[in-house]
């Protein structure tokens, strides 16, 4: 063999060499390289997530006391479902005071589904003028209580000469009860 072939021999070898080193010894490494640097990564983002958690957990503790008011007053936006007495009176107290015959039928307690909360029908048929319901209707809409009206029927009394003599309305209340 000459000394050119031994050379390129030689050379070839290397180049393989080279590769083969590259391929079975850097490229690993590179790879493990990759997802220590991808765990670190995660790591510090979980551990930011942490901090964060354990400033919302300080700032909760300080002002614990002032949540702890807001949640009792947020107690009382639901009705008691097993006595509803204190909502059938306030609707009472509010159809006198709006001048309005009012007729109350609850519906038992229940829970459907996509509901936060269980909650309470009531059926009320009212009777009088139509301005004195819209200040009821206007009362419901400010009370204390967390509810919602899905569905409202109005119509016009008519006396005996064909005179308007007030309104008959049916109003299905959705009271949402403490659990």
């Amino acid at each position: 063999m000459t000394l050119d072939k031994k050379t390129n021999i030689a050379w070839i070898s290397s180049l393989v060499l080279v590769v083969l080193i590259c391929l079975f010894a850097v490229r690993p490494l590179l790879s493990h390289i990759k997802e220590e640097a991808d765990n670190f990564v995660l790591q510090k983002s979980r551990l930011a997530e942490l901090e964060t958690r354990e400033s919302n957990l300080q700032s909760f503790k300080h002002n614990r006391q002032e949540y702890q008011a807001s949640l009792a007053r947020i107690d009382d936006f639901f009705i008691n479902a097993s006595e509803p007495i204190g909502f059938i009176e306030f609707l009472e107290k509010e159809a006198a005071d709006a001048d309005l015959a009012i007729e109350i039928t609850p519906f038992p307690s229940q829970k459907l589904e996509g509901d936060s909360w269980p909650s309470m029908n009531f059926r009320l048929a009212i009777s009088g003028d139509f301005p004195n319901f819209l200040q009821f209707l206007e009362k419901l809409e400010l009370s204390p209580y967390l509810l919602e009206a899905s569905s409202l029927n109005v119509r016009q009394v008519l006396g005996s000469e064909g005179a308007i003599q007030g309104i008959e309305a049916t109003l299905l209340l959705k009271v949402y009860s403490k659990q």
